[in-house]
């Protein structure tokens, strides 16, 4: 996954919606899918895209806020991913106003201490689900 994002970057484009469900198996090759939402940041026009479009629970703070998208947004998302491949459950569960809250607060449950993952995992969540 994190190669194929950083493909995408290193051509300025931001996928803008990336969640499990757009994360495609094939064999031993891991695909992202569904690019109807992503953009060219090379383009003019991303200059004046904000718009909070994507998944809400995956959506960066800076989107919320109603920021310009960048290549961080994405990072996010992975690591929204990656939390939710450890547990089995969402780093921001809830209903859209509950998940605004605890996306801009920075808050979420860490992995739990029973599940078989190293410390690197856990701070490589930790890095990747930063507010700032």
């Amino acid at each position: 996954m994190c190669s194929a994002v950083a493909y995408l970057h290193e051509r300025n484009i931001v996928h803008h919606d990336l969640k499990p469900e757009n994360i495609l198996i094939y064999g031993d090759s891991v695909k992202i899918g569904d690019f109807g939402i992503s953009r060219d940041l090379a383009s003019k026009k991303y200059i004046e895209t904000k718009s909070a479009r994507g998944t809400v629970n995956y959506i960066a703070p800076e989107i919320w806020n109603g920021e310009p998208y960048n290549a961080r947004s994405d990072v996010w998302a992975l690591g929204c991913i990656l939390f939710e491949l450890c547990t089995l459950q969402l780093a921001f569960p809830g209903e859209v106003a509950q998940v605004f809250g605890k996306i801009m607060n920075g808050k979420f449950d860490p992995i739990p201490a029973h599940l078989p993952y190293s410390d690197r995992v856990r701070c490589i969540v930790d890095l990747l689900i930063q507010k700032d």
